[in-house]
């Protein structure tokens, strides 16, 4: 897992370019870009986390030197004037949010209950959740939906040692008691599972419920305890029962890409299967490949490896990556493609997010800025069927009055 390891050295590569460890300090890496700007490299790829990228993508422009995020949804990295030299490979997360909300109107359309049209949002208070949440109640507004409750949590710290889990109980019960019937998490994974938990004991895991997730919680890791990864995969019994069902929109991962396949086939080698392989090595290895495909471009028609060009030509680059086609917009950012991704029930998925003996979500289908939602394979539900849930509210009865006065009780319309 290329967050694995303990070190916060930085990765010097021999082509002319430098890739930064994903849990590097700020300080070394902004130490390292300085160092290497000032000794011949052209370029930097790293920054799988939000608080680094932006940090990353300042330093750049300081230093005018060029950089391509790997894993870093965050709009302001696409603003030019502010990060004119920086690229990157994982789209703005307001397509995914678009995306989401195009997850909603397609069974709302197909349903025609209002439930659908009117969720719930939960997010952390981190660089992740604040921005993407906003975005979430700016374009429920412009697409006439109603975000029935907003709720924020400060969210889980992880020192690698240890998770230090923050009481969310009350925020779970407020989006209970808005009697909405689908949700949206928008969150990191160890978030996630603490929602997982609480949700859970809260009775919104169930049949009548919907659960969505953005990328930051559609991960395979959901089940299982991160404090042993990578060493150990331990599953989660609490963690497990709530997963069934669960909707996500994530990067997608090219599983018949040739070099995803031998990736996969040593890693799974390497640890006998035992170890999740995670998302991150495939975008890491997209905007390595567009780093290095640009400065090749640069040296085929003898031109001035200088940053402005290095930016100009990665804008240009297009190929076949480990995380579909790359292709990039006017401000250097990547046109934006994802994965609707869906968990099955029973855990038993041979065509799982990266084809991995240990996954857990499966590809139902994708999602585009030019032809918008495709499914591929029916979403399953929390009761593993494909039957969409009914998620209007019924009147509740005493079954004595209903005995002595009968009568037809119609559901009661949603409030």
């Amino acid at each position: 897992s290329s967050c694995s390891s303990s070190s916060s050295s930085a990765f010097l590569l021999p082509s002319s370019s430098f890739l930064l460890r994903c849990n590097a300090k700020t300080k070394v890496i902004l130490g390292t870009m300085l160092r290497e700007s000032r000794t011949g490299s052209l370029g930097a790829v790293g920054g799988a986390f939000d608080l680094e990228a932006i940090a990353l993508a300042a330093a750049s422009t300081v230093l005018k030197f060029p950089l391509i995020v790997q894993y870093s949804g965050l709009p302001a990295l696409s603003n030019r004037e502010l990060y004119p030299y920086t690229c990157t490979i994982s789209a703005s997360f307001v397509n995914q949010v678009t995306a989401i909300f195009d997850l909603l109107d397609h069974f709302y359309k197909l349903t025609r209950q209002i439930q659908w049209r009117q969720p719930g949002l939960i997010t952390t208070a981190t660089p992740y959740g604040i921005p993407i949440g906003q975005e979430f109640v700016n374009q429920a507004g412009k697409r006439d939906f109603f975000v029935t409750s907003y709720q924020q949590i400060l969210g889980t710290t992880n020192d690698n040692n240890n998770l230090k889990v923050r009481d969310i109980t009350q925020q779970v019960l407020e989006l209970k008691n808005t009697k909405s019937r689908v949700f949206i998490s928008m969150m990191q994974t160890a978030d996630a599972q603490t929602l997982l938990a609480v949700a859970q004991k809260s009775g919104m895991f169930a049949p009548d419920y919907v659960w969505i997730c953005s990328d930051g919680c559609a991960q395979n890791s959901m089940y299982l305890n991160l404090t042993l990864l990578p060493n150990q995969t331990v599953s989660v019994p609490e963690y497990r029962n709530a997963l069934p069902g669960l909707i996500g929109v994530t990067y997608p991962i090219d599983l018949e890409f040739d070099r995803y396949q031998l990736l996969l086939k040593t890693y799974i080698d390497t640890y006998n299967g035992s170890i999740l392989t995670g998302i991150y090595p495939a975008p890491l290895y997209d905007a390595y490949f567009a780093m290095a495909s640009a400065i090749d471009i640069l040296i085929e028609r003898n031109m001035t490896r200088n940053v402005t060009n290095i930016v100009d030509a990665v804008r240009n680059v297009t190929f076949r990556g480990m995380t579909g086609w790359v292709s990039f917009d006017e401000n250097c950012s990547r046109f934006p493609v994802y994965n609707i991704v869906n968990v099955w029930r029973g855990f038993k998925c041979p065509e799982c997010l990266g084809g991995h003996p240990l996954d857990v979500f499966a590809n139902v289908g994708t999602w585009n800025y030019t032809t918008g939602l495709d499914f591929t394979s029916p979403i399953r539900f929390f009761d593993g069927t494909t039957n969409i849930p009914d998620l209007n509210l019924h009147q509740s009865f005493d079954y004595l009055e209903l005995h002595h006065w009968p009568r037809l009780y119609q559901p009661h319309p949603f409030l």
